[in-house]
């Protein structure tokens, strides 16, 4: 009765230590002081964790060997759960950190205003959550359009012809950004062109032995003259 009581007390410890890092999780890439405050956050959750694992541990104290043998089951149990809980608290922190660095080049190279921050990093978000690419991943891709020159507006209007066709290719959502820029930059189009372009480029390396790379080099020494 003692295992069981121990057990369920700390499975509620263990769930309530996951729903606060769940919602930890969710407000990660909302600004760097959340971000400060989430890894101090979760120091504090390592503390409680390796509380509970001490818990667990004597569980077993005072048991014969074959009631022994289940607390340690228990116990390791929960030494998996607390383990799980901890690296899904640094990755996240991680995705966080990545993202918060992804939009700060943004910034440094488009030179946008507040405002206009707030529209891309809205949506990066809306991306990671819609499709296939992460937040940081579509960071990335607004890093290469701020590189060929474009104002917000334009990347918020290009990025989905562009995420269409790095999902469609299978290429890198980054170099495909990178070279649908450069191609429309070189043709003389404009961003609004960027979802047609995409389209052309999706359908040839699909019906022909080319892939977006290569299409990308080829741009090089062809697009000038096509502009």
């Amino acid at each position: 009765a003692d295992l069981v009581a121990s057990g369920d007390e700390l499975g509620d410890e263990a769930k309530q230590t996951a729903e606060a890092i769940d919602k930890l999780s969710s407000e990660l890439v909302d600004n760097k002081s959340k971000l400060a405050d989430a890894e101090s956050a979760a120091d504090k959750f390592d503390n409680s964790l390796e509380e509970m694992d001490d818990a667990a541990q004597k569980v077993s104290d005072g048991f014969t060997v074959f009631k022994a043998a289940l607390a340690d089951l228990v116990a390791d149990g929960i030494r998996a759960t607390i383990q799980g809980l901890k690296d899904f608290a640094r990755e996240a922190i991680e995705v966080g950190t990545a993202f918060e660095s992804s939009m700060s080049n943004v910034q440094a190279i488009s030179g946008a205003s507040a405002d206009q921050m707030q529209q891309l990093t809205d949506k990066a978000k809306e991306m990671g959550e819609s499709t296939v690419f992460s937040a940081s991943q579509s960071a990335d891709a607004f890093g290469y359009m701020a590189m060929a020159g474009w104002k917000t507006e334009e990347m918020l209007s290009g990025i989905e012809g562009v995420m269409n066709l790095a999902a469609a290719s299978g290429a890198d959502l980054a170099t495909t950004s990178d070279i649908v820029t450069d191609a429309l930059t070189a043709m003389g189009y404009q961003a609004k062109d960027a979802g047609r372009l995409a389209d052309v480029m999706a359908a040839a390396s699909s019906n022909s032995n080319t892939n977006v790379e290569m299409m990308g080099a080829t741009f090089k020494y062809v697009a000038p003259i096509i502009g």
